[in-house]
């Protein structure tokens, strides 16, 4: 069998709900070598194991193992038209391409330039894709890389939207940090079953500009200054929201500034764009900040059932219960790791 075919062995097996060991039996082959097949360390299957796997599968040998060059679609719409720089993964059965932006990652080698409708084979198995708002979502992806050589994509977006593009399949993993994460994960996605698993527990609050004389959070919501927000939606929008509510204190009548992240907050009060808003303690520490601490919120890296025996998804999952990962997360300002890993199933 040829080693430049594409297998789609992974999004088969999901969706037929079959776990890899439960297509190994039906096969009559190895849960090792149904393993590696997906994550395209056995690039060339044998012809035997392929037409076991058809078999097994109920689809055509050629569903399985596609030539690449097929037509591939932007994940959404680049910022600008012409050819645009990207990076190109596989979530469930789509190929998509994602326009290179700005990530709490840095900058990250992009996959290839596009023309608006790009044609290109399928990346392999080996990028994960995360929407979310984790500050140390690096200390992740380097663990990620180190024990299964497998590459991070991680988009900043607020909670509610990660599980908007969840949902949309574009990403394999949305961050969420709302509360009650399971029950509104189940609100956003009422038919799915989905997987959620801790990353942490984190200090959320009011970061404060120094010389700010605001001692408690009722003081600072009193006080005539200048706010900077997140977006509607957002796990600090609604901290933010809660805390008025229970002040008694209305909205600013003039629009706030908006940040697109924890670090964006603290980075507009250090500049002095504003001098109190709302995010994670780890951004304002490390922006040099005050901080009034309010609560403790979980943070969930969460997954549909379907996704879950993803080779990227596994690897993430993998590395959130090494000891490692956990002793680099504790070790941050206001993080607790002692949950790290844990993972929940949400019918």
């Amino acid at each position: 069998m040829s080693p430049d075919l594409v297998n789609r062995l992974q999004a088969e097996r999901s969706r037929r709900g079959l776990t890899q060991a439960g297509l190994a039996r039906l096969a009559g082959i190895s849960r090792a070598e149904v393993s590696a097949i997906e994550t395209g360390r056995l690039r060339s299957p044998s012809v035997g194991a392929a037409l076991a796997l058809s078999a097994a599968l109920e689809v055509p040998v050629e569903a399985l193992f596609v030539r690449p060059g097929g037509p591939v679609a932007w994940a959404w719409d680049p910022p600008s038209a012409g050819p645009r720089r990207f990076w190109r993964a596989r979530v469930g059965e789509q190929d998509l391409l994602y326009p290179v932006e700005d990530t709490l990652l840095g900058a990250l080698a992009h996959d290839g330039v596009g023309p608006p409708c790009p044609t290109a084979g399928a990346r392999d198995a080996r990028t994960v894709v995360i929407a979310g708002c984790d500050p140390a979502v690096g200390l992740l992806a380097g663990a990620v890389a180190r024990a299964a050589g497998v590459r991070v994509l991680a988009f900043t977006r607020s909670s509610a939207r990660a599980l908007d593009l969840l949902g949309a399949g574009k990403v394999h993993l949305a961050g969420v940090h709302l509360g009650d994460n399971a029950r509104e994960a189940r609100r956003a996605l009422p038919r799915r079953a989905l997987v959620l698993a801790r990353v942490a527990r984190w200090e959320a609050g009011l970061a404060v500009a120094p010389g700010v004389r605001a001692r408690s959070v009722g003081a600072a919501l009193r006080a005539r200054l200048r706010w900077v927000s997140r977006e509607e939606g957002s796990g600090a929008w609604r901290l933010l929201e809660r805390l008025r509510a229970a002040e008694g204190v209305r909205r600013a009548a003039r629009p706030e500034r908006v940040a697109r992240d924890h670090a964006g907050v603290a980075q507009a009060i250090r500049c002095g764009w504003a001098q109190l808003g709302p995010c994670v303690r780890l951004a304002a520490e490390e922006a040099g900040l005050d901080f009034l601490a309010v609560e403790r919120q979980a943070y969930d890296l969460c997954t549909t059932r379907a996704l879950a025996d993803d080779p990227g998804v596994v690897a993430v999952l993998e590395a959130l219960r090494a000891a490692p990962l956990r002793r680099l997360l504790g070790e941050l300002p206001g993080y607790d790791a002692a949950e790290c890993g844990a993972v929940a199933e949400v019918a």
